[in-house]
């Protein structure tokens, strides 16, 4: 039986996530996939094997960082350091 070989589009499709993130998954290795060429192809059967053990752990699906910089603002303001600013501030200072 010919195993079913598919592209970056039609794997995010089966797995309803965006293509970026899972490219992004594949490189870190996060995802089954094999990069040939430019392109990157997922096995249906490898896919279905990696939902089936779990799929994506939590930190896969919370990038790492924003995770961080949230746990450090959690434990300024509990510790009473807040960072906080208001939301136009905010806004003003990220030029939007």
């Amino acid at each position: 039986m010919a195993q079913e070989i598919m592209t970056a589009q039609e794997a995010a499709q089966y797995l309803r996530l965006g293509i970026d993130t899972l490219k992004r998954w594949a490189r870190a290795g996060e995802v089954p996939g094999r990069r040939i060429g430019r392109q990157w192809r997922f096995s249906k059967a490898a896919l279905d094997d990696w939902l089936a053990q779990g799929g994506p752990e939590y930190e896969a699906l919370v990038d790492r960082g924003l995770l961080e910089a949230t746990e450090e603002a959690m434990a300024d303001v509990a510790a009473g350091r807040s960072k906080l600013v208001p939301w136009d501030e905010a806004k003003q200072r990220l030029g939007l």
